[in-house]
């Protein structure tokens, strides 16, 4: 009995003193639809936290990137017209993040989100064999800010354009 008073009394001292590290909550962000994004014509993004998530404290906010590929080419619109400004932004500019309604809980302290109508007229983007944007990313700021992740994934006809 002596050595687990002792014992207890060690780890709540380390505790106290902050020699052990306490667990630290991790938030993952992911972009799950990679290969139907053409077709369903928006991304299904997945956030995570490794406890309870609040879901007002959640702020996801979605990114793309203009491809050169599409921007030399002058039969083209500019990629401008491809996706919806109040869904999606481009860096350096504040995106509207998911409203609240959209996400649904997907398992432990997980939400999911389809952000339906983000790009529009696909359809060229297949006819063209090109995305008129180089990535499309996924930012995910918790509390205020204390916890952030992000997902950046290459927007490439050949792997969305294959259900």
């Amino acid at each position: 009995m002596k050595m687990v008073n002792s014992a207890i009394i060690l780890a709540l001292g380390l505790l106290i003193s902050g020699c052990v590290k306490p667990i630290t909550p991790h938030l993952t962000i992911a972009i799950i639809n990679l290969n139907t994004i053409v077709p369903d014509q928006g991304p299904r993004i997945k956030a995570c936290f490794s406890e309870e998530m609040i879901l007002s404290e959640l702020k996801v906010n979605i990114y793309i990137t203009e491809n050169n590929d599409w921007s030399s080419r002058e039969d083209l619109p500019p990629y401008t017209d491809y996706f919806n400004a109040q869904l999606v932004g481009i860096p350096g500019t504040l995106s509207r993040a998911i409203p609240d309604e959209l996400w649904q809980a997907s398992g432990d302290g997980c939400y999911t989100a389809y952000v339906g109508n983000a790009f529009m007229n696909t359809q060229d983007w297949v006819g063209h064999n090109l995305c008129p944007f180089e990535a499309i990313v996924a930012v995910a700021n918790y509390k205020k800010g204390a916890w952030n992740a992000a997902e950046t994934i290459e927007c490439d006809i050949s792997r969305v354009n294959d259900p």
